[in-house]
């Protein structure tokens, strides 16, 4: 079966299609995913395959026939990391978000849940020889 055939077949939803490109080009794609990945994302860089995989089962209706099947598979794979690298962002600024807005007793739950005794609390003061309240 040609490349093009199996294409056809994954946008359809056919999973064994889906499983014989896998095999046919996994290698390949992994190599580019790898090489393409920047350095601040190395150590994601399965996470990133797996998204690649993903998307190309999501979008393979969109792919044109009269292009060659392994040039539109790694400029998937270049868009599958910056996909990735987007959402590695939204994910970092929403955790770093809920960070900010944590009361303080949030961010120190392993201490009891009563507040310390306080001494009597001072209700006036001097100054200047006037006393306030």
């Amino acid at each position: 079966m040609s490349d093009s055939e199996l294409m056809g077949l994954i946008g359809e939803g056919n999973r064994a299609a889906f499983n014989e490109l896998y095999r046919r080009f996994s290698g390949d794609v992994s190599k580019a995913i790898r090489r393409y990945t920047p350095a601040n994302l190395q150590a994601e860089v399965e996470d990133i395959i797996q998204h690649f995989w993903l998307l190309l089962y999501k979008y393979a209706a969109s792919y044109d026939p009269c292009r060659p099947l392994d040039n539109w598979m790694i400029s998937c794979a270049v868009k599958a990391i910056a996909s990735y690298s987007r959402q590695e962002i939204a994910r970092t600024s929403i955790s770093l978000i809920d960070i900010r807005h944590r009361s303080p007793f949030d961010l120190r739950c392993d201490e009891p849940t009563t507040p310390p005794a306080r001494g009597p609390r001072q209700t006036s003061f001097s100054k200047s020889g006037r006393t306030f309240s």
